[in-house]
């Protein structure tokens, strides 16, 4: 198996792309730490899982400093190392013109999506660096790199994402520190399917 024995952190690991993600590396006989915030939701997928002592959850909130770096030195804790980190919560948030876009429904876009994966990685970095080894992996999106109407505040903190990983694939490359950014375009996961009818409307794809 690829991943056996390795040890990975997922933000926004209990649903969608990141239960997904979760999924494929425990089928690859690797160990994973998810983070939510749902408690009750944790420990539903845990169960489903079935993945027993190969799987933990940690619950708090992505826009949380503290939060996140508690998530990183648990699951350090817990299973004793780091080798992965995937970067996968975040979201579009507020969908307004841009005249209409208020100071605060921006700063959460880049909190979201721009502060939570420099938060995260931050924290992860030094294990990963004192062994050599280890990957990060940033869920982004197409729209860091082209754009849509309604989507400004989640287009500029895409396009950081992807700008912060391009530097820092640079800056620790060498030390066997691998970063990368996938960028998918639009994911047929539970949130648009809730509010995917909305959604199109206020992007004019309707």
């Amino acid at each position: 198996m690829k991943l056996e024995g390795k040890i990975a952190a997922i933000t926004g690991g209990t649903a969608g792309m990141g239960r997904g993600i979760a999924e494929a590396f425990l089928a690859e006989g690797g160990k994973v730490a998810l983070f939510a915030r749902n408690a009750d939701k944790g420990a539903k997928v845990l169960e489903e899982l079935g993945a027993g002592d190969r799987a933990i959850f940690i619950a708090g909130d992505v826009m949380e400093q503290a939060d996140l770096e508690g998530f990183i030195d648990q699951t350090i804790a817990h299973f004793g190392t780091l080798d992965i980190l995937v970067n996968n919560a975040g979201g579009a948030g507020d969908l307004q013109p841009l005249v209409n876009l208020s100071d605060h429904a921006f700063d959460e876009a880049m909190k979201w999506n721009v502060y939570s994966t420099f938060w995260a990685t931050r924290r992860a970095l030094p294990t990963m660096l004192e062994k050599g080894d280890g990957r990060v992996i940033n869920i982004s999106s197409m729209e860091g790199k082209h754009g849509k109407p309604v989507l400004t505040a989640y287009s500029a903190a895409k396009h950081a994402v992807n700008g912060m990983t391009k530097s820092l694939a640079r800056e620790v490359g060498a030390q066997g520190v691998t970063v990368n950014a996938i960028c998918p375009g639009l994911v047929i996961t539970d949130i648009i399917r809730n509010n995917g009818p909305a959604t199109a409307k206020a992007m004019g794809m309707e």
